[in-house]
């Protein structure tokens, strides 16, 4: 299902999923369908991510989130089009 605020921001919301070992012990994060090209489960971990950003960041003194923030003005204001891989710059 997807949502669309009147500002133009979208999100996809999906059943996720903790993610289980082998013998019945929680895992670090979630695993979630994805219907595209036949069907499969994706893993995230969106805590883990959010901790390599920052510490990315704090390595780049700031850098990496400026970055991004400038990225995104640009793919804003010049390539509407433009679909960014990254998480952090959507």
């Amino acid at each position: 299902m997807k949502i669309q605020f009147s500002d133009g921001i979208k999100f996809e919301v999906l059943p996720a999923f903790l993610k289980i070992g082998y013998f019945g012990e929680e895992q670090s994060g979630f695993r979630y369908p994805d219907s595209n090209m036949g069907g499969n489960w994706k893993a995230t971990d969106p805590k883990a991510e959010q901790e390599a950003i920052k510490a990315k960041n704090k390595a780049s003194n700031g850098l990496l989130q400026a970055t991004c923030r400038h990225l995104r003005v640009v793919r804003n204001e010049r390539f509407s089009s433009l679909k960014l891989a990254c998480w952090y710059c959507n």
